[in-house]
C-alpha cells in the first residue's frame, strides 16, 4: 500500500508549531528565524510538498494554461511550446500541453480535458472546430487565445 503524502499538518507537528506558521513560511511570509528552520528542516525531513489542487481551491487559480497544437512533431509547435514556456516560467506559471492531431474530436476533448484541469488560460493553436463549436465550448471559462485561427468565433 503507497504511503500517503507529508501535509501542512505533519509538518506543523514535527516542526513543533502551528499550521498558521508552517503556511506563513511555506509561502515567505513573517516568522520566526526558529521557527522558519523548525519548519524548513520537518518540510525537507518529511519530503513535503505543496497541494497545489489544494491551494488552487482556496486561491481560484492553478497556474498552469492550457495549451493545444495540433502536432507534437513539427518544429513551429515546439518552438511556439518553448515559447509559451519562457514566458510563464518568471510569473511562478507552467502549462499543459495536448495535441489534437489535426482532429476536431479530439480537440474538443482536449479542450474538455485542459477545462477539467480548471487551466487559468487557454492558447489554442489552429482550431479546427466551427466558430460556434468552438465558442459554445468555451463559453464560461478562462481567457482563451486563438493562434492561426481563420475566420472567428461567435460572441457568446
Amino acid at each position: 500500500m503507497a504511503k500517503r503524502s507529508a501535509t501542512i499538518l505533519d509538518v506543523a507537528r514535527a516542526a513543533g508549531v502551528s499550521t498558521a506558521t508552517v503556511s506563513r513560511v511555506l509561502n515567505g511570509g513573517q516568522a520566526s528565524a526558529e521557527a522558519r528552520t523548525a519548519v524548513e528542516t520537518a518540510a525537507r525531513r518529511l519530503r513535503y510538498r505543496r497541494n497545489d489542487l489544494a491551494r488552487g481551491l482556496v486561491t481560484g487559480r492553478t497556474g498552469a494554461v492550457g495549451v493545444i497544437i495540433p502536432d507534437v512533431s513539427g518544429p513551429l509547435y515546439s518552438a511556439m511550446a518553448r515559447g509559451v514556456g519562457e514566458v510563464l516560467e518568471p510569473l511562478g506559471m507552467h502549462y499543459m500541453m495536448v495535441s489534437d492531431n489535426r482532429n476536431r474530436e479530439q480537440e474538443e476533448s482536449a479542450i474538455e480535458l485542459l477545462l477539467g484541469r480548471q487551466v487559468d488560460a487557454l492558447i489554442i493553436v489552429g482550431s479546427l472546430l466551427p466558430p460556434d463549436r468552438l465558442a459554445a465550448l468555451l463559453r464560461g471559462g478562462p481567457p482563451v487565445v486563438l493562434i492561426q485561427r481563420e475566420g472567428q468565433v461567435a460572441d457568446g
